[in-house]
């Protein structure tokens, strides 16, 4: 890592890497490092209710997500990155008694961090999700199970496993429907637009 940094500091032009560090273009906006980094924590919060609700008229090929310009600007900004930072915070403290636990939190989180922290990429892109969406599944799994077990004794014991089942069959339902989007480009740029 450091020899990287070195080799990037020795044959970039200075104020190529400043240009680099300071203003970020993506295809529809432009916006510094900061505003980048502030609005990631919004970006994020944006991404798991994506994976707890992905219906198909939240879903776009190319997002146009507003930009935070501080910390309260929009108030929405200090909150997203307290929750970002609480769930790591507390995946940390949680390594030893739920390693599984904290294992698919930190894997979101770190997987998310190489795409939406400093790197001068779009703001929002869907596909940033299907690897790191693996450690929320793997959370989801271990959740859900403890509590199918615990509740596996008792006469409501398969409710969960039947609200597990209709949650399939509806996300089945709007996969199908988002696939339609994606058939031509005619269709996928219409569905974006």
């Amino acid at each position: 890592g450091l020899l990287s940094v070195l080799i990037v500091f020795l044959f970039v032009p200075l104020e190529q890497l400043w240009s680099y560090l300071t203003l970020h273009r993506s295809t529809t906006q432009n916006f510094t490092l900061e505003e980048h980094f502030l609005t990631e924590g919004r970006v994020i919060m944006y991404y798991l209710s994506l994976l707890a609700y992905p219906h198909p008229s939240r879903l776009t090929f190319d997002y146009d997500f507003a930009i935070s310009y501080g910390w309260l600007d929009p108030p929405t900004t200090a909150l997203s990155w307290a929750l970002v930072l609480g769930v790591i915070g507390a995946a940390l403290v949680a390594v030893r008694r739920h390693p599984l636990e904290a294992f698919g939190a930190l894997w979101f989180s770190l997987h998310l961090a190489i795409e939406s922290t400093l790197i001068p990429l779009d703001l929002a892109f869907e596909h940033r999700l299907y690897l790191p969406s693996m450690g929320i599944s793997l959370l989801v799994a271990v959740l859900g199970f403890r509590v199918w077990r615990k509740s596996a004794a008792s006469p409501i014991g398969y409710v969960p496993l039947a609200l597990c089942v209709l949650l399939v069959l509806v996300w089945t339902g709007w996969t199908i429907q988002r696939n339609r989007a994606y058939s031509t480009e005619f269709t996928l740029w219409s569905d974006t637009v």
